[in-house]
């Protein structure tokens, strides 16, 4: 390989890391949020339906299948 292409690589690769990270931040308040969400309904005695709680649950208990390689 050359020089240029394995430095258009290493850009690349610095991109996606980058875009992980800003993902992962906004995935983490998102979760906050959701949680924020249901002490609401919970300390408002408003039922929470069952399919939300489910997708919830089954989003929080599954985990990525994908594992990056850095």
């Amino acid at each position: 390989m050359s020089k240029q292409k394995i430095h258009e690589l290493y850009e690349k690769i610095d991109y996606l890391e980058s875009e992980l990270d800003i993902v992962l931040f906004e995935a983490k308040h998102q979760r906050n949020d959701i949680k924020r969400f249901l002490l609401l309904l919970i300390e408002n005695d408003i039922p929470i339906p069952d399919d939300l709680i489910n997708k919830y649950i089954n989003k929080a208990l599954v985990k990525p299948a994908i594992k990056l390689p850095f």
